[in-house]
């Protein structure tokens, strides 16, 4: 392996219940992949947080539910931040190096949180 890449991503969870985190965790990580062109077997290690208002189920148990038992994963709950954006799940995907720049992807309000990479900012 030439070297690593880390991925960023985020999306926003319907709501508080084991089928709402691990469907929206299930799809950020799926796209992530896909807009990355990363094999699944190669992917190294994900950490995943969420927001301390997601306590159904813990989001990386969705990386598991996709087969993907070979890779390391470590979750962790976000810093309460006044304001912050509720109901928040997040990734930081480690593969092997990727061609070209990476695709970061940021899923329905989450593309918020990084408007310098999606373009979009906070509603005034």
């Amino acid at each position: 392996m030439s070297g690593v890449t880390a991925l960023r991503g985020a999306t926003v969870v319907e709501s508080d219940t084991e089928a709402a985190i691990d469907q929206a965790t299930r799809e950020l990580l799926v796209e992530m992949v896909d807009a990355n062109d990363v094999e699944p077997a190669g992917i190294i290690a994900i950490w995943i947080t969420q927001t301390a208002d997601l306590t159904a189920i813990h989001a990386p148990s969705a990386a598991r539910g996709l087969g993907w038992s070979h890779v390391a994963l470590l979750g962790g709950q976000e810093a309460t931040v006044v304001g912050q954006l509720a109901r928040v799940v997040r990734a930081l995907m480690f593969v092997p190096s990727v061609n070209g720049v990476p695709h970061h992807v940021y899923i329905g309000a989450a593309r918020t949180l990084r408007p310098d990479l999606t373009g979009e900012g906070e509603d005034p």
